[in-house]
């Protein structure tokens, strides 16, 4: 545990960074890396995958009214046009992909709803965030760092404090969490580099199509194993119109 919080603080070079610079991204570990994936674990487990990720789609509206308070990021209509059209796509092709999987029913409705409200905000807020951390002269690699450092050191804590037994290194499963770790740090750091020349509005939305890309491998590598219909094929149209419309904002 000394060694991770030593590796936060010396870090990739931020011993040019002052606290100001570092806390948009120290917020971001804890909001969304932390009790953001608490609250989507428990908005899964009280209204079911289809619905929490068909409300959590609507985070670019979030990223949208936030870009334009605190970075005054030009809002046109082709790029609310364009959102929309990606949030209904993805909302609807969402339900449809987690709908199928599963015929859960809602357990306590208002309380898992509020937490995939909670989970759409904080997802809509840490573009803007981030963005804003950049602007300060943070480079993408310290933001990353910053962001994962903080909610490793959060996390160790707490299984320290409610698992001191475990071992993590004896856990057979301990391979795949290794690489989905690695998939996820690279996706965000992939994120972080499209923030440094985009605004965070349009990236938010880009963002949100990746559905798009889930029915893409469908199609092409579940054959026999998932349904692809005109239905979906019609949704993807959708979010690629959106998408296109967003990018010649």
């Amino acid at each position: 545990m000394k060694n991770v919080i030593y590796i936060w603080s010396v870090g990739p070079g931020l011993a040019n960074l002052n606290l100001y610079m570092v806390l948009p991204f120290v917020t971001t570990g804890v909001i969304a890396n932390v009790f953001g994936l608490i609250a989507t674990t428990m908005a899964i487990h009280e209204i079911g995958a289809s619905r929490a990720h068909a409300l959590t789609s609507a985070s670019p509206l979030v990223t949208a009214v936030l870009g334009n308070i605190f970075l005054g990021e030009k809002l046109t209509i082709y790029l609310w046009l364009g959102l929309i059209m990606i949030i209904f796509g993805g909302g609807t092709l969402s339900y449809r992909i987690y709908g199928k999987q599963s015929s859960q029913k809602a357990k306590r409705p208002v309380f898992g709803f509020g937490l995939a409200l909670y989970v759409t905000i904080v997802i809509g807020t840490i573009a803007v965030l981030q963005k804003y951390g950049l602007n300060l002269g943070v480079t993408p690699l310290q933001g990353l760092f910053i962001r994962f450092g903080t909610a490793a050191i959060l996390y160790g804590i707490y299984l320290l404090i409610t698992r001191p037994e475990l071992n993590i290194k004896s856990s057979y499963q301990s391979p795949d969490y290794l690489w989905a770790s690695i998939l996820m740090t690279g996706a965000a750091l992939l994120f972080l580099l499209a923030l440094a020349r985009l605004p965070a509005t349009l990236v938010e939305g880009l963002k949100r199509t990746a559905p798009l890309f889930t029915v893409a491998l469908s199609a092409f590598l579940l054959r026999g194993i998932e349904e692809v219909d005109w239905q979906t094929f019609c949704l993807a149209a959708i979010i690629v119109a959106g998408a296109i419309l967003a990018m010649i904002s």
